[in-house]
Formats: structure tokens, C-alpha cells, sequence
């Protein structure tokens, strides 16, 4: 995505949103420093507690030692800062896009049917649905307008 964009594009970018190239790499290295640490400590007190006690078996399992070194609160607050950020609308086009085309997103059925009518990615996850496309079910308040099922089971009678 980043590929297709000029420079200048890219320029306008940065001065708009006040990330520069250098802050942004200092500030992932220091997050991942202060994570490193923090894994490193909870290690040595981990292996500390089987020196003391033999009979636990140790798990040697890269993945789940790399799921504990990744900073996922600090990746989930980038991800939502992003998601609110307005983004040069070639590139915002080009991820809605691609993610309407991997998932399958049937824009007919939201208000607004364009991509183009969004400025940030929460907007596009925050959308609201088109109540008329459909069948005319869809306004009852038994009625899930997200994954078309209804709320309750059993008979549903006059004056619901």
C-alpha cells in the first residue's frame, strides 16, 4: 500500500499527523526494551521458583514465549489510535478495500455504500446498516440487523 503513494503524499502525511520517521522508530524500540525487561524479570523469578522446587516440568514452547514478549496492551492502544486517525484517502481506500475483498463486506446494505464516505477506519467499523435492505423483518426489534437472526425462539405473537 505504502509502495504506491509519492513522496510528496507521504510528506504531506507525516506533517498532517506530526509522526516523523525517527520518533515513531524510537518510541517501538523503547516499548519493546521496557517489554524485554519486564519478560526478562518475570523469567528469573520463574526460574528461580523451579530451582527451588525440581519436581515442575518447564514447558519449552517458543510460540507461547513469544506471545509473553509481545506488548499487546500497547499494540491494542496503537491499533485504536490508528483506527481514529485520518488517513490519506488512497490509502484509507485501499485498506477498507482490501478488507471489504477479504472478508466479504457487502457495502448494499450500509447507508453509506462507498468507501469514499468514510475518513477513518473506526468509522468504517462503526457504520450503520441500511434497516431497508432486506426483508421487511429486519425493523422488528426481535430482529438482529448484524447477523440476520432473530433475538428469541418460539412462537411470536400479536403485540410481540
Amino acid at each position: 500500500v505504502v509502495a504506491c503513494l509519492s513522496a510528496a503524499t507521504l510528506a504531506t502525511f507525516y506533517k498532517k499527523t506530526g509522526w516523523y520517521n525517527i520518533s515513531a522508530v524510537v518510541g517501538l524500540i523503547f516499548l519493546c526494551v521496557i517489554q524485554f525487561r519486564k519478560t526478562r524479570k518475570r523469567e528469573e523469578k520463574r526460574l528461580k521458583a523451579l530451582a527451588a522446587n525440581p519436581t515442575e516440568v518447564e514447558v519449552d514452547d517458543y510460540l507461547a514465549h513469544l506471545y509473553q514478549f509481545l506488548p499487546l496492551r500497547t499494540f491494542s492502544r496503537l491499533v485504536g489510535f490508528v483506527s481514529e486517525q485520518e488517513l490519506p484517502k488512497p490509502v484509507l481506500n485501499k485498506i477498507l478495500d482490501l478488507y471489504c475483498w477479504k472478508f466479504n463486506v457487502n457495502l448494499e446494505e450500509a447507508l453509506q455504500e462507498s468507501v469514499d464516505a468514510y475518513k477513518t477506519i473506526g468509522e468504517f467499523f462503526q457504520r450503520e446498516l441500511n434497516l431497508r435492505s432486506g426483508t421487511s423483518t429486519r425493523s422488528l426489534p426481535w430482529w438482529c440487523h448484524v447477523t440476520g437472526e432473530s433475538y428469541t425462539l418460539g412462537n411470536v405473537r400479536t403485540g410481540w
